[in-house]
């Protein structure tokens, strides 16, 4: 499904891609993989005018340039000539800035990032990169920790708010099961549910949602007709992220797919928190999808 993809390197620990993923990711095994580094300059070097600036600084540098340069090739040697084609730079300036630059300049389809592992403090992160990645892609954002070599992806969860943003999610990830041979399990949390609601009114509100999902799901007809097999669910959660995960865990899930809205207006902000901290809570991959209405469109600065 992706085949131009943008891999964002942490030039402070930089790593491999996992190719496992983003194999699976490829449904025709012919992707392009950019994989992409930014040096942050020192604020100083933006105001002073440059015969004022060190000469050592500046070699030093360039130093740093050759060395990250060599370390990514050094990491993408083993994939190279295997279905997947790579490239790789080392850019220099502010991160989020140039990464998106790209993206809108050689229309990649997907950025690929991994997210901040366990701290032992504060539990997971998700690093500020990623963060303002999430909120100002136009793209897809997969967001990933790890995974293992001999990773597939043989199910699929699908968060949707019942919005029109989520319907971007629900037709990736069942795009992805169709290449893949995978079942799908299509899920919505009632938002804001009471363990302490009357019985019968619980079970009205579970009923009423449950047909509200199945009319917004053939609001896409092209997609009900796919030969995936798709399992409904209405979730009751006091929290919707939360919800996503434990449903994830309890199946086994390889890949969860939810839409973000980015940040603007009151119902983005919302379904935008609720991915954020799947992201930072999921131990699978997180496939964040975006539509052409809350894709960023702005400027790079």
């Amino acid at each position: 499904m992706f085949h131009n993809v943008l891999w964002a390197v942490d030039p402070t620990a930089p790593s491999g891609p996992p190719v496992a993923l983003l194999r699976a990711l490829d449904g025709e095994a012919d992707s392009h993989l950019q994989a992409t580094a930014v040096l942050e300059p020192f604020d100083h070097l933006y105001a002073a005018p440059p015969a004022w600036i060190d000469p050592g600084l500046a070699k030093w540098r360039q130093h740093c340039h050759s060395a990250l340069r060599k370390r990514i090739r050094d990491l993408l040697h083993p994939i190279a000539g295997h279905g997947i084609r790579v490239d790789y730079v080392v850019a220099e300036g502010y991160a989020a800035s140039v990464l998106l630059a790209d993206v809108r300049r050689t229309h990649r389809d997907l950025v690929l990032l991994r997210t901040q592992s366990y701290d032992g403090k504060d539990g997971n992160k998700i690093g500020s990169l990623v963060e303002e990645l999430l909120r100002r892609s136009p793209v897809p954002v997969c967001c990933v920790r790890d995974v293992n070599e001999d990773y597939t992806i043989r199910r699929v969860l699908i968060a949707s708010d019942l919005s029109d943003s989520s319907l971007s999610a629900f037709e990736a990830g069942v795009t992805i099961a169709e290449e893949r041979g995978a079942s799908v399990t299509l899920v919505h949390l009632l938002r804001g549910w009471d363990p302490s609601l009357p019985s019968d009114v619980s079970d009205r509100l579970h009923a009423s949602a449950k047909a509200a999902l199945k009319a917004w799901r053939e609001r896409q007809p092209h997609m009900v007709s796919l030969r995936v097999p798709v399992e409904e669910e209405v979730l009751r959660a006091a929290n919707a992220a939360d919800g996503i995960l434990e449903r994830a865990r309890e199946l086994s899930t390889d890949l969860i797919v939810i839409a973000s809205h980015g940040w603007t207006g009151i119902g983005g902000v919302l379904f935008g928190s609720t991915a954020r901290r799947v992201v930072r809570g999921a131990d699978v991959p997180v496939l964040v999808t975006r539509t052409p209405d809350s894709a960023f469109t702005g400027g790079a600065s």
